[in-house]
């Protein structure tokens, strides 16, 4: 089955009781079956219609980046580029079978000042979290049900979303760690919760997700006069913080690109190929 959207998709999917739901950079999120790929909604989040050209490709002023979050029957996204910016960031949460709105709020420079921050910061639209009944993004948040503003965030929350998962036990996230002022900063696993540990990486890393009870990290890697550079993705043990296994990649996964179901991984890289990996004994 072919789904065509008009615009990037730079997400997985969120798969939700046999719907597939992704935000897209035409500005509209949309909802598709599992089943056979047939259009179950679309919903402009974009105020209006219309497009800018960034790094060679059409887009709307107002796109929904990133994955679906869905939680307690509602499906919460957001559209936009900052606070600042074309009248700022336009956040809703939609029923997920119809598409109805049942949240909808908008986060621009005046509110924010006035309301969650005061030191002049900025909102920046980034990728969705859910802590503690509040739904996060870059340096804000608003309560899940009622769309109200909710607790101030720590600055320290401001870099955690594009590359981070929320579950019981605690936080995962890649973070990058000053080395000194002679050798450039390494990329990081870290787990925050009752067992904290953090594994170094010796190449950048892109993407990170969770697959029941282990991590997949990637990101390129470059080979000492081997042109292109390769990709790598690392499996890593979510209560231990040790490596697993690790997997050579023909090209740098796509930023966000890997993602998990049915005991498989599936991994779009640069070179325009998606890569599964799954057991050795699956056919």
């Amino acid at each position: 089955m072919v789904f065509h959207d008009w615009g990037p998709v730079d997400g997985p999917p969120t798969i939700h009781e046999g719907l597939v739901l992704f935000g897209c950079r035409d500005g509209r999120a949309y909802c598709l079956r599992a089943t056979d790929g047939a259009l179950v909604w679309r919903f402009r989040a974009a105020p209006e219609v219309r497009r800018i050209v960034v790094f060679g490709q059409l887009e709307s002023s107002w796109p929904v980046r990133g994955s679906v979050l869905v939680n307690d029957g509602k499906a919460y996204f957001a559209a936009g580029r900052s606070s600042e910016l074309d009248g700022g960031i336009h956040f809703y949460g939609l029923s997920p079978a119809i598409g109805k709105t049942l949240l909808e709020k908008r986060v621009y420079r005046a509110e924010f000042h006035g309301g969650i921050r005061s030191n002049n910061s900025i909102a920046l639209a980034k990728d969705l979290l859910l802590l503690n009944g509040s739904v996060i993004m870059h340096t804000w948040s608003y309560d899940a049900e009622s769309g109200k503003e909710a607790i101030k965030q720590r600055s320290g929350w401001q870099n955690l979303q594009d590359t981070s998962i929320r579950v019981d036990s605690g936080l995962y996230s890649i973070r990058v760690v000053s080395t000194g002022r002679k050798t450039p900063p390494k990329d990081q696993v870290e787990h925050r919760g009752k067992q904290r540990w953090m594994l170094n990486s010796n190449h950048p890393l892109t993407t990170l997700i969770l697959a029941g009870a282990t991590l997949y990290a990637g990101g390129p890697v470059s080979q000492k006069d081997i042109p292109p550079p390769k990709g790598l993705l690392t499996a890593i043990s979510s209560s231990a913080g040790t490596i697993l296994n690790q997997y050579q990649l023909p090209a740098p996964p796509v930023p966000y690109g890997v993602a998990a179901t049915a005991g498989r991984i599936y991994v779009a890289t640069r070179d325009g190929k998606l890569t599964c990996l799954g057991s050795a004994a699956e056919p």
